[in-house]
C-alpha cells in the first residue's frame, strides 16, 4: 500500500507543471456540498482517475461513490482541491491546471 510520500512522487512523475488536472462536481441536495471525482487525461487517449491519490496527499476521504466532498458553497470545489494539491506537491498553489466539468 502507498503512503501519502509515494503518491507525491508519483504526481510529480507523472503530472509535471503546467499539467491539467479535470474535475467532475455534483452538487447535494442543500447546495453546501460539492461531490468531486478528479481525472487526468493524456496525449494517447488514457484517462486515469486520480480521486484517490489526490484525497491521501490532501488528507481528505474518498466516500463510497469514490468522490471527495467538499463543504461550502460561492467557490470551485475543483479550483480548490488542484490548488491544494499543488502547494502540497510543488509548493505553488498554480502549478497545476484545471477545468472543470
Amino acid at each position: 500500500m502507498k503512503n501519502k510520500t509515494d503518491y507525491i512522487k508519483s504526481v510529480r512523475r507523472f503530472f509535471p507543471k503546467g499539467f491539467t488536472v479535470y474535475g467532475i462536481t455534483r452538487t447535494g441536495r442543500s447546495g453546501t456540498r460539492r461531490y468531486v471525482t478528479l481525472l487526468t487525461a493524456n496525449g494517447r487517449n488514457d484517462i486515469r482517475n486520480i480521486t484517490y491519490m489526490a484525497a491521501e496527499i490532501l488528507g481528505e476521504k474518498v466516500n463510497d461513490d469514490g468522490t471527495i466532498t467538499v463543504r461550502g458553497c460561492g467557490f470551485n470545489a475543483v479550483h480548490s482541491l488542484v490548488y491544494r494539491l499543488g502547494e502540497i506537491v510543488y509548493k505553488n498553489g498554480n502549478a497545476l491546471n484545471y477545468s472543470t466539468f
